[in-house]
């Protein structure tokens, strides 16, 4: 559907050359929700450009249903363009026009009769669920409703590839979700293959099957949903995932005992497993929980929790490595494990 092959961006002026795009290389298969993560500043924007033909890559290629677009005239590319549809942050709605005006205005090039796009337009507000706004204007509609707008509007042409860029960082928590679920009902009932870009961990869970992060104009891991989050690889990867499950700092051990804070990860059956209840039968060692959830990620069970080990250093030794008989088991950076001395 879209590979990305060897992709590098340099903008030039005459005070810098910055690189945006540092030999990119990605496969995003037909129906994939594919998340591209990474704080400002990664190149994501710069990769969602290139891929619908906005930026021309200084090197690599961008193919879209096995055409080359780094190659084609702007009449070639106006036309796969066709194919894409597009959302973004802030909606891009057009004020002075209704919904149903901004609905149609793609379809006003492709030489339709008045009563297939009045029709088009319905259906399109029916899959977004604002059949009761056709008439309403953009300042009219809260900020989730203005993107239902721009989600009918960009698949108004019938698009095979839908691109979204940062589509929820301007909405509250809840709406985040509604708009979330209207994409993968999108997604699951018309087969549309879906690229977001974020810098959101929540929202790349919710939603994506696949992820890529970067940095820098990086990529630095790619894969599955699942496989990125329980084996992180990259350190940047491992912050996203620290702040999404909140890590804090260590409560103070008593005089004589260290503290280590760990994250324990578990996958589909074992997180049902009582360990932590174990830990305190076997071993002479207290574990506070600070942290703790379950999600399901692609239909798998995942389960973390994050825990403060008190105890002596032997005991607390021996109490790690019987938690590593069982799961995977990180004990979080140095810097937030506190042992206390006496004065």
């Amino acid at each position: 559907m879209i590979e990305i092959k060897n992709v590098s961006k340099t903008f030039k002026s005459k005070e810098a050359h910055v690189d945006a795009l540092k030999n990119v290389t990605l496969t995003i298969d037909k129906g994939d929700i594919f998340g591209i993560i990474g704080y400002s500043g990664a190149g994501k924007s710069t990769l969602l450009r290139c891929i619908n033909g906005l930026e021309v890559p200084t090197s690599g290629e961008v193919l879209l249903l096995g055409q080359d677009i780094t190659q084609l005239k702007e009449k070639e590319l106006r036309h796969i363009r066709k194919k894409i549809g597009m959302i973004f942050q802030h909606f891009n709605l057009m004020h002075s026009k209704t919904v149903f005006e901004n609905i149609a205005y793609p379809l006003k090039s492709q030489k339709l009769g008045k009563s297939t796009i009045v029709n088009r337009v319905k259906d399109l507000l029916r899959l977004v669920d604002l059949e009761d706004k056709v008439n309403s204007y953009p300042s009219q509609l809260s900020g989730g409703q203005k993107q239902r707008v721009a989600i009918a509007r960009a698949l108004a042409t019938n698009p095979e590839i839908l691109l979204c860029d940062e589509a929820t960082s301007a909405l509250d928590p809840q709406t985040t979700q509604s708009i979330l679920a209207l994409l993968k009902k999108i997604n699951k009932e018309l087969g549309i293959t879906i690229v977001l870009i974020t810098h959101q961990m929540e929202v790349i869970k919710e939603i994506c099957n696949k992820i890529a992060v970067m940095e820098h104009g990086c990529v630095l891991e790619v894969g599955q949903l699942i496989d990125v989050y329980t084996q992180p690889q990259s350190q940047i990867t491992q912050d996203f995932l620290a702040k999404d499950m909140h890590f804090e700092r260590l409560s103070l051990p008593h005089e004589g005992e260290i503290a280590k804070m760990l994250h324990l990860k578990y996958i589909g059956g074992s997180t049902g497993s009582p360990l932590i209840s174990a830990l305190s039968q076997h071993f002479k060692v207290t574990a506070n929980i600070t942290f703790g959830n379950i999600e399901k990620l692609q239909d798998i069970l995942v389960g973390n929790l994050v825990i403060d080990l008190h105890g002596s250093e032997e005991e607390v030794q021996k109490a790690l490595d019987y938690i590593r008989q069982h799961i995977e088991v990180e004990v979080i950076d140095d810097e937030r494990i506190i042992t206390r001395t006496s004065a």
